[in-house]
């Protein structure tokens, strides 16, 4: 059924149904002072971005902290919305569900009894208030951007009919489940194919043959350029840490330079076959197999393994994907410093399955094959789960604003 609308005045929000009001943050929102004091309240809080408010997770027993370093710990209690100002851009706030505590710099507040709390959540979380929040943060990095006080006491909130809230929140509640089920059941396809792409590599190389072999005597391995010259738009193909993708050159963001601009000296002329290696950073150790498609580019920071024999170098650049090498040896090598690294002579150090020149094309030919179909069936998965939470986002946005009729009419 169609319903009458009114301009709601935001601009970013534009028109609204009948009965629905905009009231301003400190209207319906009330902060809570309250902080842990000696003894912690439940357990220590973070914010998701796609889960809301959940119990921190430690990558390390060392990270948790000892009780007289969180007595000035915000307390969240269920029902309470908490706040990461500093994260807003990210969708960092979310009713909790929750009795716990969060940083100091997060802050909780009561939400009035004219909002429920399940719509409150949705809405505020909404991709269309993550954008009203961006354009209102301030800051330098992207990171740590932070939207005021004041400009958070005025923030528009949208405010239907206490039933339509409701009813909002119900609808939202069982789509929602339904696509995060979807994502759910995608994801974990995503898990088992790239399992079944690491068993391949084990049985085709690792289990095919004993003999092992350094890289060093299998080729050469040369640093890329290091520091790049300014990015031109037309140019040779800088091939970076970033386009290294799951053993191929990932196009996304590739950026092209100007050899001129570069001492001869510095530079590496990729060739058909040549394994580029991530040097560090949080893609250390990563690979990928230079294609004909990239044959004439240059190689950015990373290094570059080029074997003797080129009939070698498929088979190479997947043992270098393999878990045997990429866990068991290069991630180990990397993780030795707070900032992650791997140099020539520790690269060279690494060994990989032995082959004969002609075993070696066989093997990495059915590898390809195989690679290739479950590489198609990956990406289709991934593809899916980026619909649907776009979905997700849309439907939400749609819902907390009036644009679709969830079934109760004012």
């Amino acid at each position: 059924m169609n319903r009458r609308a009114h301009d709601s005045g935001v601009p970013w929000i534009g028109g609204i149904p009948e009965g629905w009001a905009v009231e301003p943050f400190r209207r319906l929102f009330r902060e809570s002072k309250e902080v842990n004091g000696p003894t912690p309240v439940g357990p220590m809080l973070s914010i998701s971005g796609y889960r809301g408010v959940e119990e921190k997770v430690y990558e390390s027993e060392s990270l948790i902290r000892d009780n007289d370093q969180l007595e000035t710990y915000r307390v969240v209690r269920p029902g309470q919305l908490a706040v990461n100002t500093m994260w807003l851009n990210y969708a960092g706030l979310g009713v909790s569900e929750l009795l716990g505590h969060v940083s100091p710099a997060y802050r909780a507040y009561w939400i009035s009894e004219r909002l429920d709390s399940k719509y409150a959540h949705h809405l505020m979380r909404s991709a269309i208030y993550v954008q009203g929040y961006t354009a209102l943060l301030t800051g330098i990095r992207p990171n740590s951007l932070q939207m005021s006080r004041a400009d958070l006491m005025a923030f528009p909130v949208l405010v239907p009919p206490l039933e339509e809230q409701r009813a909002i929140a119900d609808y939202l509640d069982r789509e929602t489940a339904q696509i995060d089920a979807f994502i759910a059941k995608n994801e974990e396809l995503i898990t088992l194919l790239t399992e079944r792409r690491s068993a391949l590599l084990t049985r085709e190389l690792f289990q095919a043959s004993t003999e092992r072999v350094r890289l060093k005597h299998l080729g050469r391995i040369r640093y890329g350029i290091g520091e790049p010259p300014p990015y031109v738009d037309e140019g040779v193909p800088l091939i970076r840490a970033t386009n290294v993708n799951a053993g191929k050159v990932d196009a996304r963001g590739l950026v092209f330079v100007d050899p001129a601009d570069i001492p001869s000296s510095r530079i590496v002329w990729l060739r058909e076959g040549d394994i580029v290696v991530v040097r560090s950073g949080a893609l250390t150790g990563d690979s990928t197999i230079i294609s004909a498609e990239y044959a004439g580019s240059i190689a950015g920071f990373d290094m570059v393994f080029r074997p003797h024999d080129p009939r070698l170098a498929q088979v190479v650049g997947y043992s270098l994907l393999a878990r045997e090498v990429k866990e068991a040896q290069i991630d180990g090598l990397s993780a030795r410093a707070a900032q992650p690294h791997l140099n020539a002579q520790e690269l060279g150090d690494v060994e990989v399955p032995l082959f004969t020149p002609s075993r070696a094309e066989c093997i990495a030919a059915r590898i390809s094959r195989a690679w290739t179909d479950t590489e198609a069936a990956i990406l289709a998965a991934r593809h899916a789960v980026v619909l649907a939470r776009e979905r997700r986002a849309a439907l939400i946005s749609a819902a907390v604003t009036g644009k679709i009729d969830v079934g109760v009419v004012a």
